[in-house]
């Protein structure tokens, strides 16, 4: 995976010294592009070609923030194992109350930031639930499902 992510990155800024450079690989002329500008090309053009994008950004903000956290609560904790920090981590994620529990100092502080970014991961869920359950009754809505009906009778241009 790391690999992977390693030969994205390396691919994004190859292309991105091209565009800088004002010259593609057959010579052609460019505009010059700044890198915040083609970062964002490449993350809208993601976002538009990838069909369920909003759960992959999800799926990973809560693995980085679980193993961000837990790393960090294994760094301030001196007596828990990284297993440990790492679940625990995923209980202020889930559980909103869990970090009241957690050691006064540095602990509660790391607890109470990953509680937060739980929330606003349950609340970009509930977003997304909401969206595509709006999109689904907008479908149905249009009435283009096959009808699945037996002794029935269509009158055709009746209002």
């Amino acid at each position: 995976l790391m690999s992977r992510l390693g030969a994205a990155f390396a691919r994004v800024v190859h292309e991105h010294r091209l565009y800088a450079q004002g010259t593609k690989e057959d010579g052609r002329s460019n505009l010059q592009v700044g890198l915040s500008q083609f970062l964002t090309f490449r993350v809208e053009a993601w976002i538009a070609s990838t069909p369920r994008w909003k759960e992959l950004v999800l799926g990973g903000f809560v693995l980085v923030l679980v193993v961000a956290g837990g790393l960090v609560l294994w760094a301030v904790s001196g007596d828990a194992t990284l297993g440990e920090a790492v679940w625990l981590a995923w209980v202020y994620v889930v559980d909103t109350a869990a970090h009241a529990n957690a050691p006064e100092g540095s602990q509660r502080a790391v607890a109470l930031v990953i509680t937060v970014g739980g929330m606003l991961v349950f609340s970009f869920l509930v977003s997304i639930l909401t969206d595509n359950l709006a999109s689904l009754m907008a479908a149905l809505k249009e009435g283009k499902d096959q009808m699945v009906l037996r002794d029935h009778t269509v009158l055709l241009g009746w209002s």
